[in-house]
């Protein structure tokens, strides 16, 4: 949704030192009271140079009005607006609009630049104030945490009874999900939502740029590497594993402790870092969009780390593994999160 139809807008000519006078301040309001030229998405946007007082522009956002007075919203009927901003010439402009632009915000920012890359104003007057919903952002992520321990604690005896019966087959099925549900978020999605943080610019070059993309691809595969290192270096290397009673044929070896260590750090850790990102999430949801899309993301985190926590659980309680009693398990998983 839109808060309004249209924005009046004006951009000027800014000041070499990017203050805000007074001259400047008259300009920009006496654009605004005059009348605006209407403007559709796609069309170039001006910056205004002569005439008195200078011609501003009204943005015509692709929505339709829904309610009325204060609850009145405007409902998009398309996913983005863009008008075009041509800079050549000019080192500064000064935008005077009817409203914040970060009103109109909702997955990305107001102003790009030529590579995508978000541009940020130098100066604001009046400063702009986001709401910021802390308690709403922390009683989000308890709420997730809440359901995630609860439904861990009624599902994972569930999963853990059906792996007793069909061990063989729930590993290879749940080892095959895993791999693959890894894989498909890497490749089509974090890999290429990182290429919108590597944009060639002015300031970075098309070298600089596939550096810091390969660099932090590698170092995600060698990441797990070095974790194996460093537990290596402080626990050992991982012995072979010994029967408890040679005799018994059929019964599981129990895992040494080199090899518990390894599967309780890889869990743990890598539980703690996923929750918080999470958290990271949940707060960038609350901080800047709507309420409701803001619980929606809350709700895709609890369907999500319910279904990976219990996965840790097994894990940490399988015999072959982390060979932790329930409770621990439990106790543990909770306090990585």
């Amino acid at each position: 949704h839109y808060p309004d139809a249209s924005m009046t807008i004006v951009i000027m000519q800014g000041n070499a030192d990017n203050s805000l006078t007074e001259a400047l301040e008259l300009a920009g309001e006496e654009s605004l009271e005059g009348a605006c030229t209407e403007l559709q998405p796609g069309n170039a946007l001006p910056i205004s140079s002569t005439g008195t007082p200078l011609p501003c522009y009204k943005l015509m956002f692709p929505c339709t009005m829904e309610g009325s007075g204060d609850d009145a919203e405007c409902h998009a009927d398309a996913h983005t607006a863009i008008w075009e901003i041509d800079t050549t010439g000019y080192n500064n402009i000064a935008v005077f609009a009817q409203h914040f632009p970060i009103e109109f915000e909702r997955e990305m920012h107001y102003l790009k630049g030529p590579g995508g890359e978000d541009i940020e104003p130098i100066a604001e007057h009046p400063e702009s104030t986001r709401s910021k919903r802390w308690g709403a952002a922390i009683g989000a992520a308890f709420i997730v945490m809440v359901c995630t321990l609860v439904g861990v604690v009624f599902l994972a005896p569930v999963f853990a009874k059906l792996q007793s019966e069909h061990e063989s087959l729930v590993t290879v099925l749940a080892s095959a999900f895993a791999a693959g549900a890894l894989l498909a978020a890497a490749f089509y999605l974090m890999l290429y939502e990182a290429t919108h943080l590597i944009a060639i610019t002015d300031d970075r070059t098309e070298a600089e740029a596939s550096a810091w993309w390969g660099s932090a691809t590698l170092l995600g595969f060698v990441s797990p590497f070095l974790l194996e290192s460093i537990i290596s270096f402080i626990v050992g290397k991982a012995k072979p594993e010994e029967r408890k009673d040679p005799e018994a044929a059929n019964e599981s070896p129990t895992p040494s402790r080199s090899r518990k260590v390894r599967v309780l750090s890889g869990v743990l850790l890598g539980d703690f870092l996923h929750n918080l990102v999470d958290g990271f999430f949940i707060g960038a949801a609350f901080a800047n969009c709507d309420t409701s899309m803001a619980w929606t993301i809350t709700a895709a985190t609890v369907y999500h780390e319910l279904a990976q926590e219990i996965s840790d659980y097994l894990v940490l309680t399988n015999k072959d593994q982390g060979d932790l009693k329930p409770f621990m398990a439990l106790g543990l998983n909770f306090l990585s999160g």
